[in-house]
C-alpha cells in the first residue's frame, strides 16, 4: 500500500512542477492538494483494521438473511463467530478482516467434545472459498440472481491454532455499520446448541420479527432461504426443514414455535406461504399453595407483519 502512496506523491509532484514551470499554479495549488489527500485518505481507508466491539452479538443485513448462504454447519457456526467479532457502527475497511484462534472460538461455541475441532475449524475456513451467496431481487422484467463470496482469503496456521478470513468488499455492506431497521441482531450463546442449519436459518429468519414475533413467509422465499433441495415434496420440506428444526429449536434454543400452512390463492391444491408465530419457551410453573396452578395469561392477535 505504500508504493501506490509514493506513486501517487510522485506524480504530483511532477504535475506541480510542470505546472509551476509554466506560470499555472503556484507551488501550493489547493485543487492538486485536495485530489492528493483525497486519494491518500481513500487508499489509507481502505488499509484500516477491522475494528472489534461487540463480541458475542450477531448483525446481520435482513437482505442477507433472506438469501441463501450455501454453508454447511461448521462453516456457518465459524462465519456467525467471525460476525460477532465485528463492530456494528465504526467505519470499517472496504473488506472486513477477522482473525480467529481455536481456543477463543471452541469456548465461544462450547466446543469441548470433538476430538476433531481443529481440522473441522481448517476445514470450514479452507471450505467458505467455494461457497457463495445468492440474493433473489425482482426487477420490472424478472427476478434477478446476484451471486457473490464470503471471502476473498483465508490462513489457518496449524503450529499457533488461528484462522483469519477476510470477508469479499460486496458482503461487507451486510455485515457492518447497518441501520437499525435494516438488520436483525442476536446472541451468538443463543445458536451454540444448534446442529442444524436449518435450525439456525429458521432461527434467523424469525428474528426479522422480533417485536411482533410473527412470520408470513411464501414457501418459495422459504425455500431459497433454506436451500430445499428441489427434490422435496411439501412432506419432505415439512419433516425435515418445519418439524426437526422447530424441534430443535424448541429444546436447545428456547423458542415455542407454531405454524400453519397458507394454500395458494390460485391452486388451493398447493402451499402458497408459512406463517410462523413463537415465543419464549415458558418456565416450568409452580403451583399455587391449594394446588391450583396459575392459569395463561391470553396473549394479543399479532399483527399483520
Amino acid at each position: 500500500m505504500s508504493d501506490d502512496l509514493g506513486w501517487v506523491d510522485k506524480m504530483v509532484a511532477e504535475q506541480q512542477a510542470i505546472a509551476r514551470a509554466r506560470g499555472l499554479v503556484s507551488k501550493r495549488d489547493p485543487k492538486i492538494i485536495e485530489r492528493t489527500e483525497a486519494k491518500q485518505t481513500s487508499i489509507k481507508q481502505d488499509n484500516l483494521p477491522t475494528i472489534y466491539g461487540f463480541d458475542g452479538e450477531v448483525q446481520l443485513a435482513k437482505e442477507l438473511v433472506k438469501a441463501a448462504h450455501g454453508l454447511n454447519i461448521h462453516e456457518l457456526r465459524l462465519i456467525r463467530h467471525a460476525v460477532s467479532k465485528i463492530h456494528p457502527t465504526a467505519p470499517q475497511p472496504s473488506q472486513l478482516v477477522v482473525k480467529i484462534t481455536a481456543i477463543d472460538y471452541a469456548e465461544a461455541m462450547s466446543i469441548k467434545e470433538s476430538k476433531h475441532f481443529y481440522s473441522d475449524l481448517e476445514k470450514a475456513a479452507e471450505g467458505l472459498w467455494k461457497k457463495q451467496i445468492r440474493i433473489r431481487k425482482d426487477s420490472m422484467k424478472g427476478e434477478v440472481i446476484e451471486t457473490i463470496g464470503w471471502i476473498s482469503y483465508s490462513k489457518y496456521h496449524r503450529g499457533e491454532g488461528w484462522v483469519e478470513l477476510r470477508f469479499t468488499a460486496e458482503v461487507t455492506p451486510f455485515l457492518s455499520m447497518l441501520k437499525d431497521g435494516d438488520k436483525i441482531i442476536y446472541k451468538l450463546q443463543n445458536l451454540i446448541d444448534l446442529k442444524s442449519v436449518y435450525a439456525v436459518r429458521l432461527y434467523e429468519l424469525l428474528m426479522q420479527w422480533q417485536d411482533t414475533k410473527r412470520l408470513l413467509i411464501k414457501l418459495d422465499d422459504f425455500r431459497h432461504a433454506l436451500e430445499v433441495p428441489e427434490k422435496y415434496l411439501f412432506g419432505d420440506l415439512k419433516v425435515n426443514c418445519l418439524d426437526r428444526p422447530i424441534k430443535e429449536l424448541k429444546e436447545k434454543g428456547k423458542l415455542d414455535i407454531e405454524y400453519k400452512v397458507i394454500k395458494d390463492k390460485e391452486n388451493k391444491r398447493k402451499v402458497g406461504a408459512l406463517e410462523f408465530n413463537w415465543k419464549p419457551v415458558e418456565q416450568i410453573e409452580m403451583s399455587l399453595e391449594g394446588g391450583e396452578t396459575p392459569k395463561k395469561k391470553r396473549g394479543r392477535k399479532p399483527k399483520e407483519a
